[in-house]
């Protein structure tokens, strides 16, 4: 497929899509695009990819920069999976979104192109914040009393929501499984995992499970 194919096709993606050239610029901005970020394409092309959308992840750091490792990734034809983003609107808002991330090699100029398609997932982030929150709130009920409090060790302090994912990691399914069986994204999986292994004093999911047995907390 030449580069009028590809614009032909995103052009007409139910998808937002976005092209980015290799130096970060924007190159091709659909109109789904403009329905989602509210940039419409003559503001966005030419523009720089992370200073238009500021992409952050769930703890709040930038994702999106100038040395992008996705499109590095890319360049070195490595398969990139698709990831929420949090993106700032054209009106400051900001929203999630979910990339899917392709990559397309211009014969003519030996250049890598990244292709993003965007949908907004921002109803799921919310759903998974209020049941976060309930989960939370049930773990703090569940507490007991602060002088037995006292007596236990800062890492037996899992969410209720962590102990399950442990519990489904203990019995051998995969980050995917468990993701679904739980009803949350990848991404929020990471989250969790990230805080299980701060709070185990481990560095992979493995070692988070043997310490969550070790200590009895699953």
């Amino acid at each position: 497929m030449g580069e009028r194919g590809l614009i032909e096709l995103l052009e007409h993606s139910g998808d937002a899509a976005f092209v980015i050239a290799s130096d970060g610029r924007i190159r091709f901005w659909n109109a789904a695009a403009e329905a989602l970020f509210g940039y419409s394409a003559a503001q966005a092309l030419d523009q720089n990819c992370h200073q238009l959308l500021q992409g952050k992840n769930a703890v709040g750091a930038l994702v999106c920069r100038q040395d992008c490792h996705i499109r590095d990734c890319g360049a070195r034809g490595e398969t990139v999976p698709n990831f929420d983003l949090e993106v700032r609107l054209s009106s400051g808002e900001r929203r999630w979104v979910n990339l899917s991330n392709l990559f397309y090699r211009d014969r003519r100029t030996g250049e890598t192109w990244m292709v993003h398609l965007a949908r907004d997932v921002s109803g799921e982030k919310n759903r998974e914040q209020l049941v976060d929150n309930l989960l939370s709130l049930m773990h703090q009920l569940e507490q007991p009393s602060p002088a037995a409090s006292t007596r236990l060790d800062r890492t037996a302090d899992l969410s209720v929501r962590q102990r399950q994912i442990l519990r489904h990691l203990a019995q051998g399914k995969d980050a995917a499984t468990v993701a679904t069986e739980l009803g949350i994204t990848a991404q929020s999986l990471r989250n969790h995992l990230h805080h299980i292994n701060r709070k185990l004093n481990t560095h992979d999911r493995l070692g988070a499970v043997t310490q969550a047995q070790r200590r009895h907390l699953i």
